[in-house]
């Protein structure tokens, strides 16, 4: 992989995708590589790192703040089997990012906020066992807005949170959106909040996963 990045980085050659899928990989060499194809202007970045047991140094993966300043992200999807932890430490600038896949994902709330209310141009939400943490430094917990004018598309799959408003907020930005999947965790989340569900005006399909019963 290095060999291949620096012959391309010798000729000056943009990538335009970049797919990484293994079972485990070096934090090291991950942060590289990504960090190479986004000064290279990359605009599909999908990772799926699979490991194949539950290990806690999955969560100290801390990837490239310039993720989440690039100029040329167009779809952008992560996914950490196992967990992944994502803190941004400094602003956040999608402008050309119009699809966001999050998968095993842990965000504080506050980065949550900052990271979709960045993503003016969003099309397509996916985010699947997803957990929304307290944020660890705020003792009170901070307004949650946010609206997608441009989003067609949302999937949602939540894992159980520390605070029930983050998802009815959430569903709150998204209510203007004309597919929507909710799996059935989800629904129990939800099923906790006290705020009222939003209206789906624009809604033209709803799917309803819930598990298999014999």
């Amino acid at each position: 992989m290095d060999s291949v990045l620096a012959l391309q980085a010798q000729a000056n050659a943009p990538v335009d995708r970049f797919h990484l899928k293994c079972l485990v990989v070096e934090a090291y060499w991950l942060l590289n590589w990504i960090d190479n194809v986004l000064k290279r202007g990359v605009s599909n970045l999908d990772l799926y790192i699979s490991s194949p047991w539950p290990s806690s140094d999955s969560i100290y993966y801390l990837l490239p703040s310039e993720m989440y300043v690039s100029k040329t992200l167009v779809k952008l999807k992560i996914r950490f089997i196992g967990g992944v932890f994502i803190k941004v430490l400094h602003d956040v600038s999608l402008p050309k990012l119009k699809t966001l896949h999050l998968d095993w994902i842990q965000i504080e709330k506050r980065t949550f906020n900052k990271l979709l209310s960045s993503c003016h141009a969003l099309e397509e939400l996916v985010l699947v066992n997803l957990k929304l943490l307290r944020d660890s430094w705020q003792p009170k917990p901070l307004p949650f807005t946010m609206s997608f004018d441009s989003l067609v598309e949302a999937r949602l799959s939540f894992q159980e949170s520390t605070e029930k408003t983050h998802e009815t907020n959430l569903l709150m930005g998204i209510r203007n959106v004309k597919i929507l999947y909710l799996s059935d965790d989800t629904l129990e989340v939800l099923g906790h909040c006290r705020e009222i569900i939003p209206v789906f005006n624009n809604l033209l399909h709803l799917t309803i996963t819930t598990p298999y019963v014999q």
